[in-house]
């Protein structure tokens, strides 16, 4: 008897699964035969789809910031690359670059490409934009 393919492709899994929590997507993942799982994750990565998810994780990171740090990244963003400078404090630029730290660089560029750092003193840092 055949094993009848739940899913079609990543897509198809994410038009269902995109609202559950992530232990209710882990348990549908889970209870996949391993060749469905390895077709779907196949189709994942061949389908962009890990740089969608991983941008929107980052939006959300960024969301996150701006509502506990006050601090707007992607509105420092256009201030630098537009020619302006930007303070902030050495310990919130540090909590921004460890919490991308496991991303991708291309990731994290999306956020922090283009911007350079400059030391101030023990406490301030100044954003500029990159040569």
């Amino acid at each position: 008897m055949a094993i009848k393919k739940i899913f079609n492709n990543f897509e198809e899994y994410w038009y269902y699964a995109k609202l559950l929590s992530e232990d209710q997507r882990e348990i549908i993942l889970s209870s996949l035969t391993s060749n469905q799982r390895k077709k779907l994750m196949t189709s994942y990565r061949e389908g962009g789809w890990e740089d969608l998810v991983v941008r929107n994780e980052i939006d959300g990171i960024i969301d996150q910031i701006k509502c506990d740090l006050n601090i707007d990244l992607m509105q420092n963003k256009c201030k630098v690359i537009a020619g302006k400078s930007v303070y902030i404090k050495k310990s919130e630029w540090q909590y921004i670059r460890d919490t991308f730290k496991d991303y991708k660089q291309y990731h994290v560029d999306y956020i922090l490409g283009g911007i350079k750092v400059e030391e101030l003193d023990d406490k301030m840092l100044l954003l500029v934009k990159k040569g």
